[in-house]
């Protein structure tokens, strides 16, 4: 087993300023319709309880801890966050960590539970978004939040700007991890450079899975609606697959069409008008998950190609399967969060445009720019992979040395981040 990696001292959070950071933020964002005079009196709770907090992890330092790194996320589920979670425990063990999961109860906005023992603080990383953080924390876990020695948030965006309240929660945690280069500087510009830190996520592993290809050419496309219509644009990718169709000259051969369809909330009527010409096509199959692992590889291994108009998808993670499954990958180059090391895929054309966001999501705001496709030169690069897989062109080589260079770059940032000490009877 690996070393267990010791942080400078000097790295130690400080117990009484974090603390406070915490206290004001959440007191903030869970009163707010109360009279300002209640509010001053929680904030004076809430100093007092800081300073006993602070008495209490002075007198406890050379105690015994419980678990050394509290991982908080779903993961249970199949969206990015939730694979992100399971590969960052992974991660950790792999360098000598002790990790208790910590699973928030499905995936809407309800309290989790922290599982016994993790009120002893120590470590508290979250997979989660700063919005579901804020109100967890608020409404049942914040006597755990507020009692962890080193809270630590795993965050992930894809512009280069923060959403408001992004960063006013940034504030309840001590520091920031981001995957890519590219989130550093846009979390540092709420952080600070001081308290954001470079931590990237490893590459999923190839699956064990025995998944038979399909008979016929199959396209995949992942579209996981609980984000937003307007900027992914699944229908780019159908319009794409259609024009695709138009060009071949040997329709005896068809190519087939599955969107993978992981639904949360109110179905939009352009959502309904695609799935309906999907429904009606004849080459065409719309799943609606959310599947299990084993049903997702059995999906998407067993598709050729995995087409992606919207690159950060699940955090970019089914892309990076898909290459390491053997599939073709064609997908735009364009996101803040698949990663900085470029994996072979073959780039689609894309405009940076600013849509207008039309969507139950308030967090992007009106001005931010997406990568959308050029749906006509895309239907040509489409259907040149297409040519390529029929005369026995698969999957392209990965370059073996990036899962060695992630693994170093988490290894510093644990070396530097986790407030995790060999500690003795006391």
């Amino acid at each position: 087993m690996a070393e267990k990696p010791v942080p400078a001292s000097t790295l130690e959070p400080s117990p009484l300023p974090s603390f406070w950071r915490r206290a004001t933020v959440l007191v903030h964002d869970r009163k707010v319709n109360d009279p300002w005079v209640l509010r001053l009196a929680q904030m004076g709770i809430a100093a007092i309880h800081g300073l006993l907090f602070s008495a209490w992890k002075i007198l406890r330092r050379n105690k015994i801890r419980g678990p050394e790194i509290n991982v908080v996320g779903f993961f249970r589920q199949r969206m990015g966050l939730s694979v992100a979670a399971r590969l960052l425990v992974k991660q950790l063990e792999a360098l000598g960590y002790s990790v208790r999961c910590v699973q928030l109860d499905g995936g809407e906005l309800v309290p989790g539970t922290y599982q016994d023992g993790t009120d002893q603080g120590g470590t508290t990383i979250i997979v989660a978004n700063p919005d579901l953080l804020a109100y967890l924390a608020a409404h049942g876990l914040r006597r755990k939040f507020m009692r962890a020695e080193h809270l630590i948030g795993y965050w992930f965006w894809e512009q280069t700007v923060l959403p408001k309240t992004w960063a006013h929660h940034c504030q309840i945690l001590d520091r920031i991890w981001v995957a890519t280069h590219f989130n550093r500087t846009c979390f540092a510009q709420a952080m600070g450079e001081n308290r954001t830190t470079y931590a990237p996520l490893a590459w999923p592993e190839q699956s064990g899975l025995s998944v038979a290809k399909n008979s016929e050419l199959t396209v995949f496309v992942l579209y996981e609606q609980s984000s937003c219509f307007w900027r992914k644009r699944p229908d780019f990718a159908w319009e794409i697959y259609l024009r695709m169709l138009e060009m071949r000259s040997d329709p005896e051969l068809p190519v087939r069409f599955v969107l993978l369809f992981n639904g949360r909330g109110v179905v939009l009527e352009e959502e309904r008008t695609l799935f309906e010409a999907i429904r009606n096509h004849p080459f065409a199959q719309l799943v609606e998950g959310p599947l299990s692992d084993a049903g997702y590889q059995a999906l998407i291994f067993s598709a050729h190609i995995v087409l992606a108009t919207h690159t950060a998808e699940g955090l970019g993670l089914p892309l990076i399967e898909g290459v390491m499954g053997g599939l073709r990958v064609v997908a735009t180059g364009w996101s803040g969060v698949v990663g900085d090391f470029p994996a072979p895929f073959d780039s689609l054309p894309y405009q940076l445009r600013r849509p207008e966001i039309r969507s139950y999501h308030a967090l992007y705001r009106p001005w931010g720019e997406w990568a959308y496709v050029d749906v006509a030169s895309s239907a040509v690069i489409l259907n040149r992979v297409v040519d390529e897989i029929r005369a026995g062109q698969t999957s392209r080589s990965v370059d073996a040395s990036i899962p060695h260079t992630i693994q170093a770059a988490l290894t510093r940032a644990c070396q530097s981040d986790l407030a995790v000490r060999n500690h003795e009877t006391g």
